[in-house]
């Protein structure tokens, strides 16, 4: 109900001294159903001294599949990999439309509070982007560990049962990049 007492009850409250930096995950789409959507955003904004780490998905075709699996499986952290669905054409704009112009205001809101982060990127250069990332917050370096698995797929093309009819329509679109073979399950 009232997302800014909860980040300042829970998140960033006052911590013993071994704690350096604190966070959560913020998703484009969590202050859709709060009655004043805007409180959240005018907390990041009138808050300077918070750091943004802007994850952001090359593919978002993909990000789509992950999102829609997760809600359908009830699964946020180990899916179901043999997982199969359809999408709708419509369903796939509004993500896109909606997620492109949400990352661009979140780039234009936070500017250089931000560290943009390519979720693609992080199989190959982890310990790169972690350094980066704890220089970025100001913690002293420390190797890090995941407590997460990436859910691997066979790929979108065998997973999203509709490909070939969406890489169809989608292929004048500013969007046809999101449909070539050698990105998909990415």
């Amino acid at each position: 109900e009232n997302p800014v007492v909860f980040l300042e009850s829970y998140v960033y409250k006052l911590f013993p001294a071994a704690y350096k930096a604190v966070g959560f995950k913020y998703f484009y789409y969590n202050d859709r159903n709060l009655r004043n959507g805007d409180a959240l955003i005018d907390y990041f904004v009138t808050n300077t001294d918070i750091k943004f780490i802007h994850l952001k998905r090359r593919n978002l075709m993909a990000a789509l599949f992950s999102h829609k699996r997760a809600l359908t499986q009830n699964r946020w952290k180990i899916a179901d990999t043999g997982f199969q669905t359809e999408m709708d054409i419509s369903e796939c704009e509004i993500f896109l439309d909606y997620t492109v112009r949400q990352q661009v205001a979140f780039d234009d809101l936070l500017g250089d509070r931000s560290l943009q982060v390519v979720y693609e990127d992080f199989d190959n250069r982890r310990h790169g982007i972690l350094a980066d990332v704890q220089r970025f917050i100001g913690v002293s370096s420390a190797e890090l560990r995941a407590g997460t698995v990436k859910n691997n797929n066979a790929g979108l093309s065998s997973a999203i049962v509709n490909w070939k009819d969406l890489k169809e329509h989608f292929r004048n679109s500013r969007w046809h990049d999101y449909f070539h073979e050698h990105e998909v399950g990415r």
